[in-house]
């Protein structure tokens, strides 16, 4: 495992989702960068609408694909996105 300081890595939202229940706006797409480890990764939700309402409390929790770089090598994965904002 490699712990990654928080000024290593750049995480930037490249789309986003609005909940039409809600009228929460979720971002849905990020590019990551760990420049130090040569990770360049593009994190999509696998379907936009994932948002979980309990009482009047609502979070982005599901499913996402990973594309991307590390060391020049294409990769690609899955990964679990949880979000909490606050609109």
């Amino acid at each position: 495992m490699t712990l990654v300081k928080e000024d290593e890595i750049e995480i930037t939202a490249m789309e986003y989702w609005n909940s039409p229940s809600s009228g929460k706006k979720y971002p849905v797409k990020w590019k990551i960068e760990l420049k130090q480890l040569n990770y360049e990764l593009i994190v999509e939700s696998s379907v936009k609408d994932q948002e979980f309402s309990m009482s009047n409390n609502h979070f982005y929790h599901g499913a996402a694909e990973v594309k991307g770089t590390h060391r020049g090598k294409v990769i690609s994965g899955r990964a679990n996105v949880e979000l909490i904002v606050s609109q």
